[in-house]
C-alpha cells in the first residue's frame, strides 16, 4: 500500500488474533477482519480528534455504505497482524483503505470502506464533507459544504462513478490495481 505524502493520513495497529476470533482450524473467521479494520479505522480517526464521539458531537453520522474485502491469506490463532488504515478521500465522502499484513509484511487482506455524512438533525446526505471533517486536520478542501435535498438533486453533476468502473465484462471485476 503507497504511503500518502501526507502520513498524518495513515495510520497502523497490531494486533494478536485472540483464541475467541477463530474457527476449528484456528483461522480467524471472516468476519472478524472487518472488526479488525474498524478498530484501525478509530485509531486513525482519533489521530484528527474526530472519532464517532467526536463526529456525534458535531451533529454528523458517518454511516459506512459500502465496504470491500479481498482475502489473500488466512490469519491464524495468535498471530500478530498490523492492520493500516489509509484515508483515501475526504472531500466527497470518506474512503478509507487497509492492509492486513503479518510481522514478514506480507498481505493478508486488503479493502476499503466508505462513508459519508448526514446531518443528524435533518437525516439529510450530504454530498460534501462538512467543515468540520477539515477543523480535524484534513487536508482543506476547496469546495463549500451542504446538504444536498431532493429538490437539489437536478442540479447535481455526476463526478463520481462509483467504486466500480464501467464494465464491457465481468472479468473486469478481477481486473482492478492492488490499491482498489
Amino acid at each position: 500500500m503507497p504511503t500518502p505524502a501526507n502520513k498524518r493520513l495513515q495510520h497502523s495497529i497490531q494486533i494478536e488474533v485472540p483464541f475467541h476470533d477463530v474457527d476449528m482450524m484456528e483461522v480467524a473467521w471472516h468476519g472478524h477482519y472487518v472488526k479488525y479494520f474498524e478498530v484501525a479505522r478509530c485509531a486513525l480517526l482519533d489521530q484528527f480528534n474526530y472519532n464517532y464521539p467526536q463526529m456525534r458531537n458535531s451533529g454528523y453520522a458517518w454511516p459506512v455504505i459500502d465496504l470491500h474485502l479481498r482475502y489473500a491469506r488466512p490469519a491464524r490463532f495468535g498471530q500478530t497482524i498490523t492492520v493500516t488504515a489509509t484515508v483515501r478521500e475526504w472531500e466527497n465522502r470518506l474512503k478509507i483503505s487497509y492492509l492486513i499484513s503479518d510481522k514478514n509484511g506480507q498481505r493478508l487482506t486488503r479493502g476499503h470502506s466508505i462513508q459519508v455524512a448526514v446531518d443528524m438533525a435533518s437525516e439529510e446526505m450530504l454530498y460534501v464533507s462538512p467543515p468540520i471533517l477539515m477543523e480535524g486536520g484534513f487536508p482543506p478542501t476547496a469546495t463549500p459544504s451542504h446538504a444536498v435535498t431532493a429538490t437539489d438533486f437536478h442540479r447535481l453533476t455526476v463526478i463520481d462513478q462509483g467504486p466500480w468502473p464501467a464494465m464491457a465484462n465481468e472479468n473486469a471485476l478481477y481486473q482492478r490495481s492492488e490499491t482498489d
